[in-house]
């Protein structure tokens, strides 16, 4: 018997009930997704725990354990912004920063990772500092897989993001491209998931994750390189009842090639730090040889 549909339905009953409600019920929601989804999501389990023990030279014992912590560090994501929806709570009172987040000389290109906090990052870089930066993100439509309850609180996710910041998301395609081209030239800012896997036809280059060649969407790269903008990475995840972010020294304008040799080498020195928080383990496009 399938269970899984079954419980992404409960899960975001969960996510309204109990996780947006205390701290308490953030915690009790982080604990059950990230177990029940280890043990239902097997194929996804073990190649990610494959991945991470290949990847760190740990055991499989220890592979698992961290991707437990990637599947519990997702849903924190969504409990902590489930939780600041329903409160109201400005964003700037839910985050700490240290240093205080320097500021960046012209527009410039904000890239993140599927890890920890990226939706509040945004937020507190828009709604909070007053930095004139929009997002590019996926748009919910009929051609994303997600299933039908993520699908809904996404919508709803959406909503209040675009509320608290005043400006719609950029879509991730071709029309979004030349909307983000267009910020940039005006001297406005844009922030954006640089780890994205690959689409089977889509522009792309490889990476190397320790050792290993895997294949990410390239049109953020491309962006940055026709536009002569710097790439600032920057992080934020979840320690407790706060979202700690820190900013990076900015990756110099330059070309393709360049800004993608830098992003890997900056995704290598992140996760080799913190691999615990990355919940993309699973999913990344190997480059077969």
């Amino acid at each position: 018997m399938n269970l899984l549909p079954q419980w992404e339905r409960r899960r975001y009953q969960l996510l309204d009930r109990i996780a947006a409600r205390s701290m308490w019920g953030t915690d009790a929601y982080v604990f059950l997704v990230s177990r029940i989804e280890e043990r239902l999501q097997q194929e996804r389990r073990k190649a990610a725990t494959d991945r991470i023990a290949r990847a760190l030279e740990v055991s499989p014992q220890d592979g698992r354990k961290i991707y437990r912590q990637c599947l519990a560090s997702e849903a924190r994501e969504e409990a902590d912004a489930a939780r600041l929806c329903l409160s109201g709570k400005p964003i700037i009172d839910a985050v700490e920063s240290a240093p205080l987040l320097p500021p960046v000389a012209g527009p410039c290109i904000y890239v993140t990772l599927h890890w920890g906090s990226p939706m509040i990052t945004f937020l507190y870089l828009r709604s909070a500092l007053g930095i004139p930066v929009r997002l590019i993100g996926r748009p919910l439509d009929e051609q994303n897989p997600l299933p039908a309850a993520k699908m809904i609180w996404g919508h709803r996710k959406v909503e209040w993001m675009e509320q608290l910041t005043g400006t719609p998301f950029i879509r991730d395609d071709s029309r979004g491209a030349l909307e983000a081209r267009s910020e940039l030239l005006a001297g406005r800012s844009i922030f954006a998931s640089v780890d994205v896997p690959a689409a089977p036809a889509g522009r792309s280059r490889v990476i190397d994750l320790f050792g290993e060649p895997i294949r990410i969407a390239s049109g953020l790269l491309r962006l940055a390189a026709l536009t002569k903008v710097p790439l600032v990475p920057i992080l934020g995840h979840s320690r407790g009842q706060r979202i700690f972010i820190a900013q990076e020294e900015p990756i110099p304008a330059g070309s393709e090639q360049e800004l993608s040799d830098a992003v890997g080498f900056w995704i290598r020195k992140t996760l080799r730090h913190q691999p615990d928080q990355w919940w993309l383990w699973p999913f990344v496009r190997v480059e077969k040889p």
